[in-house]
């Protein structure tokens, strides 16, 4: 699919989508390979269900970055660091006010999962998704911001690593680093021409300082988690390729077995399981890969992977989800043309949430079905109050992006 930009010109704009969406792949991938590499028999019918779904997500996040990278193509504006700077205080306001609600055990504080908080403080948990809508508009901005004035200045150097600081603190063990990698290649996607003219030496000097930020993060998460550096790099390192551990192990007999011996309800439940409780429906108490980590390693608590959506198709859906795949695929079309209308709108701080929006819906659709509907009310619900309260009307006066048609040289201008 992502060929399908796989033209002079448009290349580099398909490898950067499908870096950013290395996720989707490496699932799709995993499950392409299960039947040759796989111990134990694998149904070929389960194998299609699985290759179905990953495209489905895929093509829904290639469409949905296509809109990010029109947007700043073409709307977007940098935005003056007073506004970046209460959105950094709103991140801070955020930790407190789980910190305090879960009584000190949140984040690395934490004695133990840094997810127990979850059960602790099931709203204020919430503001995480605001957290990620956030970090998303910011670090964009500043990727933006340092393409105009090709260097990078000590504002933009200080709210990095203050959003860094804020993420450490929550026990992230790399999710403002994958942010910051997601924003420059969403700038690369955007104006490749542009990106082309900046020097290798100072492309060099800018990986230098992120390399050294990186190690300094990991080294003191490390400290506060009490294992080694080695261990953690390798943890953070790993992340990369158990992001397909659900997809693999969905294929288990055995594991699935012990999924389907737990109690839970039917698989329209499953898929929507905060709606299902509260309408009293019977649900699993955990998402699959939390049974699938009990399973194969005997972990605990919130420990493991998600409710990715081709595994929940592969182990609740059966042979007969039709049903529920139009009710999904209805919802995120519907989901797709809202925020398509609404990064057009005329404030520009509507057009950021909402680009922030198509990113992380998109992204969470096939890692976690969970987090896509948790989310969603979220950006919609925020989307909506920028729209109808005239008061949010930030980023107005911000500097304009110039779009990939006019002349590198006019970006000496700009500022």
């Amino acid at each position: 699919m992502y060929g399908l930009l796989a033209k002079p010109g448009c290349r580099g704009k398909s490898m950067a989508i499908a870096v950013i969406d290395h996720g989707s792949l490496i699932g799709l991938a995993a499950i392409l390979s299960m039947p040759l590499i796989s111990p134990f028999h694998v149904d070929i019918i389960q194998v299609l269900t699985g290759v179905f779904v990953e495209v489905f997500c895929a093509a829904v996040f290639f469409m949905s970055s296509i809109q990010i990278i029109n947007f700043l193509r073409a709307g977007s504006k940098i935005i003056p660091g007073q506004y970046v700077w209460m959105m950094i205080f709103c991140k801070l306001f955020f930790f407190v006010a789980n910190y305090m609600a879960s009584d000190g055990q949140y984040g690395i504080f934490s004695d133990d999962s840094r997810l127990d908080f979850i059960k602790i403080s099931p709203i204020i948990s919430r503001t995480w998704y605001l957290d990620m809508i956030i970090d998303f508009i910011i670090f964009l901005n500043i990727s933006l911001k340092c393409l105009v004035q090709k260097k990078i200045k000590a504002a933009d150097l200080i709210s990095t690593i203050s959003i860094i600081g804020i993420s450490f603190l929550t026990g992230s063990k790399g999710a403002s680093f994958l942010m910051i990698t997601y924003a420059m290649l969403f700038v690369y996607a955007a104006f490749p021409r542009i990106v082309s003219k900046i020097s290798t030496s100072i492309l060099v000097f800018y990986a230098l300082i992120l390399s050294g930020i990186i190690f300094i993060y990991i080294y003191f998460l490390s400290e506060s988690l009490g294992v080694s550096v080695g261990d953690q790099i390798r943890l953070t390192l790993s992340r990369f390729l158990l992001s397909a551990d659900a997809r693999i192990m969905a294929f288990d007999p055995n594991v699935n077995e012990f999924i389907l011996s737990q109690p839970h309800g039917v698989f329209l439940s499953e898929l929507f399981r905060g709606p299902a409780r509260i309408l009293g429906l019977l649900t699993a108490e955990f998402p699959i890969g939390v049974y699938q980590y009990q399973y194969q390693a005997g972990t605990t608590n919130y420990v493991g992977s998600t409710n990715q959506l081709s595994a929940m198709f592969i182990i609740y859906g059966g042979y007969f989800w039709v049903a529920e795949f139009f009710i999904v695929s209805s919802l995120v079309w519907l989901t797709y043309k809202f925020l398509k209308y609404s990064i057009h709108s005329n404030k520009l701080a509507v057009r950021w949430v909402s680009a922030a929006s198509f990113f992380l819906l998109s992204d969470s659709l096939c890692k976690g079905f969970d987090a896509f509907l948790q989310l969603l009310p979220i950006c919609i619900l925020l989307i909506i109050a920028l729209i109808f309260f005239p008061k949010f009307r930030w980023m107005s006066h911000g500097v304009r992006v110039p779009v990939q048609s006019r002349s590198p040289n006019s970006l000496q201008r700009i500022l």
